[in-house]
C-alpha cells in the first residue's frame, strides 16, 4: 500500500486547495512544520477521507482526490459534489476491495479531533462486537478498519510480541531495545465485568460454572475465554497469591507463560493481537501483566517502561503485526512529550526498523521538533509552511527544515555568529568554510540532491573572504583539526585577491574554472576553491575572458553562489547593474540571499546542482 497523492479541494480547516504528492517508496514519510501550520489537520483529513471511503453513510465536508497503489494496482478516486467520478469524469462506485485493510493511528492525546474520530470508530467497533458476540464466526464478519493506539496498549502490544518464538525478529529487536534479558514464567490477565453484563442479577459470576465464568460469555468470546482458562497454571513460588475472583466485577488469572505460548501457537501474532484487542474493546480485558528482567538485573513489569523507551516499539510492533496487510499508519507527533534525548533517538530507531519492515505499510509521521529531525537519516522531508500567505507542502533538505523549525534558535551547521571550531571538530569531520553566510544552506541542499549517503564533512560560514583566508593560513586551526583537511570556498569576484594571496603548494589541483579552480595551501592540509562558473551565457560574460583558453576576469569577475542557479525561473531575483564601459553585471542583493537560499533553492530540480559535483567529488578524495 502506497499513497501517491492527496488533493483536498475546497477547504478543510486551514487546508485550502491543498495537495501533497508522495515521492518514491519510502517506508516512512516525515511531515514537519511549526505549530499551527496544519500537519495534524492533514492527518485528520486523511482519516476523514478513509472513513468516507469505508463507511457508506459517513458525511464529509470537502471534495477531494486520492490516488494510491495497492497490490500492484493503481487506484484513483475523486469525490466531487456528492458523487464519485473517475479520471475521465465518469460517475463510478468505488471498489471496496481496493481499500487498505487497516488504518493504524498512534495518538499522543493532544489533538481533540483525532481523538474524537478514533473514539467514534472504537465505539462503532464495540457496538458491532457486542451485537455479534454470540456469533462463533465473529472474526470473519466483524473486522476493525481503524485502530487507534495509545499508551494504554503498551502492555498488550508488548505481551503479544514477547509471546512469540525467540527467533521472531520483532521479539529479538524489542528485547534488545528495551534491554530485556529474561521473561518471567507467568502472565497475569486482569478481567472485569463487560458492559453488556451490567445487570448483575442476570449475569452472575461463578468461576466454577463454565456457563457463568467470565459473566456468561457466548459465541466467539466464550471459545476464546475458555481457551485462556484451560491454559495451565504454574505453581506459585511463595504460597497463596491474589488469584481468581476478587469481587463480582473483577477476576484475575495467572497462567504459565510457556503453556500460554503452546496453547495459542496456532495464532499468528496479528490474530493474537486481535483476540486481546477484542477482549479489551468489548470490556473483558482490563490489563495484561508480564514480568521481565533487565540487563541491570532489575525486575519490572512491562507496563513500567517509560513512554520514551516505548515510542519506536509502537511502530515496530504495529509494522510486524500488520506486515501481511495493506495499511496506512499515521503517527501524529509521537515525539511531543519526549525528553530531547529520546526525541533525537526516535527517528534513528525508526529507520532501523525500515529495512526489515513490510512494504505494504505506508507510515506517515508528523513532528514539529527540530531535535527529532536531526536524528532522521533521510535527506529530504515534507515541510509545511506558509509562502505568500498560502500553505504549501514541499520536499526540502533536512538541514533547511531544521532551520525553519527552529527560527534560527537551534543551529545545525550555520549561523552568523562566531562558530566554535573546536565544537565543530568534536563531530569528527573535516570542514568546508564558505565566504557567504547563506552558502552552507545551499551547499547542504546540493549534497542531498546529488548523493544518497550522509555528507562526510561539515559546512560552516567563514565570516567573509578575509577571515576565510586567515582560517586557511592558520596553524592554530590546523592543529585544532588534528590533521583533518580544511576546505575554503571563495566567490569569484573581489575575493579572488584573497584566494590568490594564499601560497600555493605545487601546481593547481584543478585549473578548470567550470569545475572550481582549486589549490593546496603551502605546508597545510588546506584546500582553497574558487566557486565554479556555471555554463550560463550571461554569467560567463561577466567572468570568462576567453572560453577557449578558459581565461577569467580574475577579481573583476562576478560569480557568487546564487549565480549558479540563474535561469528563466529564478531571474526575477537578480538585477542588472551598469559596469565599466557600459557593460551590465548581473547581481543579487545581500538582503535577498537568505530568501533565495531558503525558498527558491529548495524548489529547483536535481540537475540544477550538478555544477557543484566536481568540487564535492574532489573533496571526497581528500578525506
Amino acid at each position: 500500500m502506497r499513497l501517491k497523492e492527496i488533493h483536498i479541494k475546497g477547504t478543510y480547516k486551514n487546508l485550502q486547495d491543498f495537495k501533497v504528492t508522495f515521492e518514491g517508496d519510502n517506508f516512512l514519510e516525515v511531515f514537519v512544520g511549526k505549530n499551527g501550520t496544519g500537519k495534524s489537520n492533514f492527518f485528520e483529513a486523511i482519516l476523514e477521507i478513509f472513513k468516507h471511503l469505508s463507511e457508506e453513510d459517513y458525511p464529509i465536508s470537502f471534495n477531494y482526490t486520492i490516488s494510491y497503489e495497492i497490490d500492484n494496482e493503481s487506484v484513483f478516486l475523486e469525490w466531487q459534489d456528492v458523487k464519485w467520478i473517475d479520471q475521465e469524469a465518469q460517475v463510478i462506485i468505488p471498489d471496496k476491495s481496493k481499500l487498505p485493510a487497516n488504518i493504524l493511528v498512534y495518538y499522543s492525546g493532544h489533538n481533540k479531533t483525532i481523538g474524537s474520530l478514533l473514539k467514534s470508530t472504537n465505539e462503532n467497533h464495540k457496538k458491532l462486537l457486542d451485537k455479534n458476540r454470540k456469533n462463533e464466526n465473529l472474526l470473519s464478519e466483524v473486522t476493525r478498519c481503524f485502530t487507534g493506539i495509545d499508551n494504554h496498549y503498551k502492555s498488550l502490544l508488548l505481551s503479544v510480541i514477547l509471546l512469540q518464538e525467540d527467533t521472531n525478529k520483532a521479539k529479538v529487536f524489542i528485547k534488545e531495545k528495551l534491554g530485556i534479558t529474561a521473561i518471567g514464567n507467568e502472565i497475569r490477565l486482569d478481567f472485569k465485568r463487560p458492559d453488556y453484563a451490567k445487570d448483575k442479577a442476570k449475569f452472575e459470576f461463578d468461576e466454577f460454572d463454565e456457563g457463568k465464568r467470565f459473566w456468561s460469555p457466548a459465541g466467539y468470546f466464550k471459545i476464546l475465554l475458555n481457551q485462556i482458562w484451560l491454559v495451565e497454571n504454574n505453581a506459585p513460588l511463595f504460597g497463596i497469591r491474589n488469584e481468581g475472583k476478587i469481587n463480582d466485577d473483577a477476576y484475575i488469572l495467572f497462567k504459565g507463560f510457556n503453556h500460554f505460548k503452546e496453547s495459542f501457537q496456532d495464532y499468528s501474532p496479528l490474530e493474537l493481537f486481535i483476540a486481546f484487542d477484542n477482549l479489551k474493546t468489548i470490556g473483558y480485558l482490563e490489563d495484561i501483566k508480564l514480568g521481565v528482567t533487565l540487563t541491570s538485573g532489575k525486575k519490572i513489569q512491562i507496563d513500567q517502561f517509560s513512554d520514551g523507551q516505548f515510542q519506536s516499539i509502537y511502530i515496530y510492533a504495529l509494522t510486524e503485526l500488520f506486515k501481511d496487510k495493506n495499511c496506512i499508519t499515521l503517527l501524529d507527533e509521537p515525539d511531543s512529550f519526549l525528553h530531547p534525548e529520546w526525541q533525537h533517538k526516535f527517528l534513528i530507531q525508526v529507520n532501523e526498523i525500515s529495512d526489515a519492515s513490510a512494504k505494504t505499510n505506508h507510515v506517515l509521521m508528523s513532528s514539529h521538533s527540530a531535535v527529532t529531525l536531526v536524528g532522521d537519516l533521510e535527506k529530504r522531508v515534507n515541510l509545511f509552511r506558509f509562502h505568500e500567505n498560502e500553505l504549501k507542502c514541499h520536499k526540502v533538505g533536512k538541514n533547511f527544515a531544521v532551520n525553519q523549525l527552529s527560527s534560527q534558535l537551534f543551529k545545525v551547521n550555520y549561523d552568523k555568529q562566531l562558530l566554535s571550531i573546536m565544537h565543530t571538530h568534536s563531530q569528527g569531520k573535516p570542514i568546508l568554510f564558505t565566504e557567504g553566510d547563506t552558502d552552507p544552506i545551499i551547499l547542504y541542499e546540493a549534497w542531498n540532491r546529488l548523493y544518497d549517503f550522509e555528507i562526510p564533512f561539515d559546512i560552516c560560514f567563514g565570516f567573509g573572504c578575509d577571515y576565510l583566508r586567515k582560517i586557511l593560513n592558520s596553524h592554530k586551526f590546523q592543529t585544532e583539526m588534528g590533521g583533518k583537511p580544511i576546505f575554503g570556498l571563495f566567490d569569484f569576484d573581489e575575493a579572488y585577491n584573497q584566494w590568490n594571496s594564499l601560497k600555493i603548494e605545487g601546481e593547481l589541483l584543478e585549473a578548470d574554472p567550470f569545475k572550481g579552480i582549486c589549490k593546496k595551501v603551502e605546508d597545510k592540509n588546506c584546500f582553497a576553491f574558487l566557486i565554479p562558473i556555471p555554463d550560463i551565457d550571461i554569467i560567463k560574460k561577466q567572468s570568462i575572458k576567453d572560453e577557449a583558453t578558459k581565461t577569467t576576469f580574475k577579481h573583476e569577475a562576478k560569480v557568487e553562489m546564487e549565480h549558479l542557479f540563474y535561469s528563466d525561473e529564478t531571474k526575477g531575483n537578480f538585477n542588472l547593474k551598469s559596469g565599466v564601459g557600459g557593460s551590465q553585471i548581473l547581481e543579487i542583493s545581500d538582503s535577498s540571499k537568505m530568501r533565495f537560499a531558503q525558498e527558491i533553492v529548495p524548489e529547483l530540480d536535481d540537475v540544477s546542482f550538478e555544477v557543484l559535483k566536481p568540487m564535492f567529488d574532489f573533496i571526497q578524495t581528500k578525506i
